[in-house]
């Protein structure tokens, strides 16, 4: 193979297994297939042993190979003991970085080169070459062509990753533009080692219309028809997946699916075209349902399983703050009438939300608690809030981050301990430890929206019901413990035939 993929979806810290394929890797993959480049994604990298992943590298290196490409969003791992500054590190796991040592030891002339979202927080190791930190199609396909044809590199500077010291090439832009989302054709190959009925990832868009302070992803601010695909490819890409596998359940990728009520509107009419229905799980803005009746049943109608809203907080100040002030005045009334309601129970809503947000407190945080056991929903995320003050120069920062000091934060001599007048990370750290995941973890919905949908990789369908009841987890614990093996035997099985395949290709 010209260039090989290392990938695997996000290990879980609770008991029971998950399987996700990030889209990332298969779309870089099939960009560089379609000029004519050899490209193996290897995936669920984490759930393989050092020996495993050294076995299914070297069967792919040939001796013109000319990268190992490293997908850091779900590869790598947050350390959370040891303080703030500590847990915005990303770390290796050991078998992954045993495994590539051997390799570059056996194959120097490989380069091996980081990518993929936060991949600049990756602690710096001597065998990693260089870093992509940009939306990389057309990136990684010019420093495919520089290293196999001698062809013009990439624009890059030359810094540190993560807390290295060591210099090494940051390529963030390319020379010319190839890739083009709107007309973009992405389909799986065969040697992706798709199984059967499986979720699989579909992206629509890119970047978001909107500008929260606290988000430091790209293409924020966008138009709100720009970075579309067309739909005619989007239902190509569905249409292939059901004829090769008989694929109807995905992730779909959007920052924010539900932006504009015309982009509703054409994918309600794209997938009511399709011979079969579909199910879904994705990113939606709560108030633009809210603004827009008819996104309610145009997403329950198309398939909507599952859905995550970032509310972030029922703060005044800090919903106002961030760029959410609807939050602030409607959430709490409108989220409980959205789920029960409108939706009849039937969607499996993730509510999401900030601590460390300008305004709230502890007695703020406990209000949203309470809110959310007193209207019987389905999920609820509280996370702490991450700023850095580490101004490496190839980071994207927030506006929080940029002009910390005109939302009253401010940075001690941890780097990423930020503080606020009445607390800092630290402080939430340990009250997220200590109040906020005892007193919601008994109560709150097993699996999250991404997670309830990853059960139909593995062919979970039948004990799905006792999943999404609460009042039956809780009268019945003593077999919760029997689910929890079964969905990880389930899991397994699906492993090993990946195994299988990918030793097949």
């Amino acid at each position: 193979m010209d260039v090989i993929i290392l990938t695997s979806g996000p290990l879980s810290s609770g008991p029971t297994k998950f399987l996700y394929r990030y889209i990332g890797p298969y779309k870089i993959a099939h960009f560089c297939r379609n000029y004519g480049y050899d490209v193996q994604v290897i995936d669920f990298v984490n759930f393989m042993s050092e020996e495993q992943l050294y076995y299914y590298i070297t069967k792919f290196i040939v001796s013109d190979t000319a990268i190992i490409a490293l997908s850091c969003t779900f590869l790598f791992y947050k350390l959370y003991a040891g303080g703030a500054s500590k847990n915005d590190m990303l770390l290796w796991p050991e078998h992954l970085l045993a495994a590539l040592q051997r390799i570059k030891a056996e194959y120097p002339n490989v380069h091996i080169v980081l990518g993929g979202y936060n991949c600049n927080l990756v602690v710096g190791h001597d065998i990693v070459d260089s870093a992509i930190m940009n939306y990389g199609e057309d990136i990684f396909l010019e420093l495919v062509e520089h290293l196999k044809l001698g062809s013009d590199e990439p624009e890059y500077q030359m810094a540190s990753i993560g807390d290295s010291n060591e210099m090494r090439k940051i390529y963030n832009k390319s020379k010319k533009i190839r890739h083009d989302i709107q007309i973009d054709s992405h389909v799986f190959s065969n040697n992706d080692c798709i199984m059967p009925q499986e979720v699989l990832p579909i992206e629509i868009s890119r970047g978001c219309i909107f500008s929260c302070k606290f988000c430091h992803h790209l293409l924020l601010g966008r138009g709100k028809m720009d970075y579309l695909r067309s739909f005619e490819c989007i239902r190509a890409e569905i249409m292939e997946n059901y004829n090769k596998w008989k694929i109807t359940s995905y992730y779909v990728i959007c920052d924010t699916f539900n932006d504009t009520l015309e982009k509703m509107q054409k994918w309600h009419d794209m997938i009511m075209s399709l011979p079969f229905k579909i199910k879904y799980t994705c990113y939606l803005r709560a108030d633009l349902i809210e603004r827009f009746p008819e996104q309610a049943h145009i997403l329950q109608q198309t398939g909507l399983y599952s859905a995550f809203h970032g509310l972030e907080s029922f703060g005044q100040q800090a919903s106002y703050t961030i760029g959410k002030a609807w939050s602030g005045k409607k959430a709490k009334e409108y989220i409980p009438r959205l789920y029960h309601d409108i939706w009849g129970d039937q969607v499996k809503q993730v509510n999401g939300f900030i601590i460390g947000l300008p305004g709230d407190t502890r007695e703020t945080i406990k209000d949203t608690i309470n809110w959310y056991k007193e209207n019987d929903l389905y999920g609820i995320v509280l996370e702490p809030l991450n700023l850095s003050n580490n101004k490496h120069s190839l980071a994207r920062f927030s506006e929080f981050e940029k002009n910390y000091e005109k939302y009253d934060y401010k940075f001690g001599d941890d780097r990423n301990n930020w503080i606020l007048p009445y607390w800092d990370k630290n402080q939430v750290l340990e009250f997220h430890t200590n109040f906020v995941r005892p007193t919601i973890d008994p109560i709150n919905a097993w699996y999250t929206s991404w997670q309830v949908m990853a059960l139909y990789s593995c062919g979970i369908y039948e004990i799905y019901p006792l999943l999404a009841n609460k009042q039956w987890q809780q009268a019945n614990s003593y077999r919760w413990q029997d689910i929890q093996n079964e969905i990880n035997d389930l899991t397994d099985q699906f492993l090993q035939k990946y195994f299988q395949k990918l030793a097949a290709v």
